[in-house]
């Protein structure tokens, strides 16, 4: 059922357990360690790291990744924040960038969910422009049908977030994971892997909450959904990658 699993692993894990770690350590020892990588461009450890003067640098540091994916900072809802990802995206030749309703105005803590078309529309084109696939990560259901209706799937695709679709943040009571993927299944390109007990984001190793592993992983393959994805695992953990190895060796043992 996995053996065709793709694994990144986020750079953000480094940072939630070691808040000294430099970002090229991150990078190397997750290549040599045989992941792809998943850049998390809000980096406080070095806040200049992604400054434009500095992307040749990254790039040598990737040379040679498996797999490359970019997590936007998605602070809010800002035109030249965006467009710069964006531009950084397609110069590392990233398979794709993740971005959140916040990056179009949208936050669903304070319901504020208006969507400002126009940007939408604006942001789509750019990173048509550049090459670049956004891939919207989960938030309410209804926030993603909302974005849906306005993009078709070939303009914008879908990170679905396995732990965020098991917490009340789905904004549904039961059946989250079975709704997203049957709803999206044509749009989802990338995932987001961690577990939790299904009340808050705790950002666990797959294994140590509650989702049921075996049935998401045979629901998403009934869907055509690539098996491929990003393990952001932050929960009980005190070695980034003794986790994100247990994490590869409970999901290809299902």
């Amino acid at each position: 059922m996995t053996a065709d699993l793709q694994l990144n692993v986020s750079t953000w894990n480094y940072a939630c357990v070691d808040n000294n770690v430099r970002l090229k350590d991150a990078v190397t020892k997750t290549k040599e360690n045989g992941f792809g990588v998943e850049l998390w461009l809000n980096w406080p450890q070095e806040p200049e790291v992604f400054a434009r003067d500095n992307w040749n640098t990254v790039k040598e540091w990737l040379a040679g990744v498996k797999r490359l994916s970019v997590h936007s900072k998605c602070d809010n809802k800002d035109w030249a924040s965006i467009t710069k990802e964006i531009e950084l995206s397609s110069f590392l030749d990233a398979d794709l960038l993740v971005v959140h309703v916040l990056n179009f105005g949208v936050v669903e803590a304070e319901n504020k969910l208006e969507i400002d078309k126009n940007y939408f529309y604006r942001v789509l084109e750019f990173a048509e422009a550049h090459n670049v696939t956004l891939a919207l990560e989960n938030g309410f259901f209804s926030s993603l049908q909302r974005f849906s209706a306005l993009a078709g799937p070939e303009r914008l695709k879908m990170c679905l977030d396995i732990g965020h679709a098991n917490t009340f943040q789905a904004g549904m009571d039961t059946g989250a994971l079975d709704a997203f993927i049957g709803e999206f299944a044509d749009r989802i390109i990338h995932l987001h892997l961690h577990d939790n007990h299904g009340k808050i984001d705790e950002h666990l190793v797959p294994g140590e909450g509650t989702i049921d592993w075996q049935r998401v992983l045979r629901l998403l393959g009934d869907a055509g959904v690539p098996l491929a994805g990003a393990l952001e695992l932050r929960g009980n953990i005190r070695d980034a990658e003794k986790a994100y190895f247990n994490a590869k060796t409970f999901l290809e043992n299902i």
